[in-house]
């Protein structure tokens, strides 16, 4: 008896052991592994991300290598939603393939500042590279206007990224690793779906400036100036605009998008009391549009005076508010026998479609996928067509 009690008492110390052990699981969670397979190279990999918010914009990579705090996404393409500060995501990769040359693509062009870090099983890091509208085109590792870094990895060999990445716009992280090879065919899709755009507006564009020129009529030149506006603020939400029209103007290449974005609001209102004759018809609701310039120019001054988020938040509902208010106006004069108004109203109800499908994608209400991301550009160009039809 007295040899048995001392065999339970040597097991307590190996039993706790054992309890200790099985318990650890429940208590430390691994980091998520992404496992790159040539054949989903176009899959995002969103739920293999985890995130943590830096309000402070203080912490550096040596801060954040093995910090605690990261949470897992749980979504394809993580919404980082609106808000100041810094985020920083982490996700460790393995290469399943025979392929050592990858390409880490973010497929979302508003972002101010994107710095990517590699690290090893010594926790030493590697900047990658640099990119963001805050950054010039020729300190980018990929010339074009998505962001794209070069990872070089072994077979089975791996890695975990760290992305820094601040922007004062809706965020969204589509990221998705690739092959250089499918890069660079995917890059010529995209290539060839902008250009088609472009010579779209711009042949919408010049056909009735040569009208404008032999026929002086003003509603003309607006039709132009306004179509040439949309086209301008699509690209910059591209990032093609920034990249290719001001690479180096990296203090206005942040601001472009909600200043584009009042400018053809601006404009369209101008074509439009043109176009349908408001004062004419409608002079009491023309007289109110003079107050939304007065709103729209106060977020001009916002955005200018550096209060990017304010001037965001403003612009939006502003901008909501008076796409509103011009349907109403033009709802009214078609009331009244206008064929103008008629086709004004099908051209932007079919760009505002786009628009808010591109606005539900940003908020996580439609999924991210290639036909969401294009929704607006297409809505502009069909916009573009049919205003052109009202003209003639």
């Amino acid at each position: 008896p007295r040899g048995h009690f001392a065999y339970q008492r040597a097991m307590w110390p190996k039993i706790i052991l054992v309890c200790l052990v099985l318990c650890l699981p429940f208590h430390v969670r691994a980091q998520p592994e992404h496992r790159f397979n040539p054949h989903e190279h176009d899959s995002f990999i969103g739920k293999d991300l985890e995130v943590l918010k830096d309000l402070s914009e203080e912490l550096t990579i040596h801060d954040i290598v093995g910090a605690d705090g990261f949470i897992r996404s749980t979504s394809d393409v993580p919404n980082l939603g609106l808000s100041a500060g810094t985020h920083w995501v982490r996700f460790k990769v393995a290469n399943g393939s025979s392929q050592s040359d990858l390409v880490l693509n973010i497929a979302h062009a508003d972002i101010d500042l994107l710095e990517v870090y590699s690290t090893g099983p010594d926790q030493e890091h590697q900047l990658i590279g640099r990119s963001g509208l805050t950054i010039s085109s020729e300190s980018r590792v990929h010339r074009d206007a998505e962001h794209s870094f070069n990872l070089h990895l072994s077979r089975d060999g791996s890695t975990t990224i760290y992305l820094k990445v601040r922007s004062n716009k809706q965020l969204q992280l589509p990221v998705w690793l690739t092959t250089s090879a499918q890069y660079s065919q995917d890059r010529s899709k995209r290539n060839l779906i902008l250009g088609g755009y472009i010579g779209i507006m711009l042949v919408m564009a010049l056909y009735n400036f040569f009208i404008f020129l032999s026929m002086r009529d003003k509603s003309y030149l607006l039709y132009v100036l306004y179509i040439l506006s949309v086209a301008l603020t699509q690209l910059a939400f591209a990032g093609v605009a920034p990249f290719y029209f001001w690479p180096e103007w990296t203090w206005f290449a942040p601001k472009a998008t909600v200043l584009l974005t009042i400018a053809t609001a601006v404009l369209a209102s101008e074509f439009l009391i043109v176009f349908i004759q408001t004062k004419a018809i409608i002079p009491q609701l023309h007289k109110g549009v003079r107050y939304f310039y007065m709103t729209l120019g106060l977020c001009v001054a916002l955005e200018v005076m550096e209060f990017p988020l304010l001037a965001y938040k403003a612009t939006q509902v502003i901008s909501g508010a008076f796409a509103t208010y011009l349907i109403i106006m033009v709802f009214m004069v078609w009331n009244k026998g206008s064929r103008q108004a008629g086709y004004f109203l099908i051209a932007w109800s079919v760009f505002l479609v786009g628009t808010v499908m591109f606005v539900m994608k940003d908020m996580g209400f439609l999924p991210y996928n290639s036909f969401t991301l294009y929704t607006m550009p297409l809505g502009s160009a069909i916009e573009g067509i049919l205003l052109s039809f009202g003209l003639a």
